[in-house]
């Protein structure tokens, strides 16, 4: 990985390492790497992320389908039992929506989301 400086950051080996590969050579193969941060930008932010209404569908039973329109490259969609939180991962980091909660209303009659775009 270089950096913008064009300094080499990380090398293939380092990256992976933490994931403890099993293969003993240092090229795995590696030819992208796409870094996610909280770290605000030096730019303009984002703006606010559009989170269209949740549509209730029963495929599967109980479950709500979101969309959403955002400036980000990656989003979360995160849950809370109430409006002042705390709000937990519903979905995973993902580059698209739409999302799926699957179930979500089979144990509670609400549910309150918000949407974490990078």
């Amino acid at each position: 990985m270089l950096s913008d400086q064009g300094y080499v950051v990380y090398r293939n080996a380092g990256l992976v390492s933490a994931f403890a590969p099993t293969a003993s050579g240092t090229n795995f193969g590696l030819d992208a790497l796409y870094v996610i941060t909280d770290v605000p930008p030096v730019r303009k932010g984002l703006g606010p992320a559009k989170l269209a209404r949740p549509q209730l569908t029963n495929q599967p039973p109980a479950s709500l389908a979101f969309d959403w329109s955002a400036a980000g490259h990656v989003f979360q969609l995160e849950r809370a039992a109430n409006a002042a939180g705390p709000y937990l991962p519903a979905s995973r980091i993902d580059t698209d929506g739409p999302f799926l909660d699957p179930g979500v209303l089979t144990n509670q009659a609400q549910a309150f989301y918000r949407l974490h775009q990078w």
